[in-house]
């Protein structure tokens, strides 16, 4: 029998769109082979997004232990061999700098009140246990001696699937810097879509 509504694309396995005869029930309409690409990709797609719903949550409750000052929450989303490239000195964080629970809740202590980290254009990839993740944040906050902090940076998160799930394994938060010979730090960009 020949299919007359076919939703197979056309001319990819030898036969004309509409012009199926070998049809399986489910979803219908579509040939054998079309099926089963398609089946692959949306268990492809299933499997994605399951990834990434658990990275976006790493990220949101390390945004979360960040705003509450919580130095073991944030811990808890590092890997052992943890590695960032942050704003501020040294030019690189080691594990031991990262694992430093004293040197980040001497950070907290900087800061009047809840520390706001605000993520925009959050973009997520990831391929089997390795995965990456950048955006531009927006950081706001009131320092101990009443400077108020908002600013934009460029954050870029990588991360390994292990026994304990997604952890990060490196950090990049950078801003741009004048190319006038100032090599002044720009702190006060802003997103075009803001």
């Amino acid at each position: 029998m020949v299919a007359e509504k076919c939703r197979c694309p056309s001319r990819t396995h030898g036969h004309e769109p509409g012009k199926c005869t070998n049809l399986v029930s489910e979803p219908g309409l579509m040939c054998k082979s079309c099926y089963d690409k398609e089946k692959a990709g949306l268990d492809r797609t299933a499997a994605i997004t399951g990834d990434e719903a658990a990275l976006n949550m790493v990220l949101d409750d390390f945004l979360r232990a960040i705003h509450d000052k919580d130095a073991l929450g944030v811990l808890a989303a590092l890997s052992e061999d943890a590695v960032a490239f942050d704003l501020a000195p040294p030019l690189q964080l080691g594990p031991e700098i990262m694992h430093d629970l004293r040197r980040l809740e001497e950070w907290f202590a900087t800061w009047k009140g809840p520390i706001v980290t605000e993520p925009l254009d959050r973009k997520i990839e990831c391929d089997g246990a390795v995965a990456y993740a950048h955006s531009l944040q927006c950081m706001t906050g009131t320092k101990i001696e009443g400077e108020n902090v908002d600013l934009w940076f460029r954050a870029t998160a990588c991360f390994r699937k292990g026994d304990r799930g997604w952890l990060i394994t490196h950090m990049h938060n950078s801003v741009p810097f004048a190319m006038d010979g100032t090599q002044k730090a720009l702190l006060n960009l802003k997103p075009n879509h803001v």
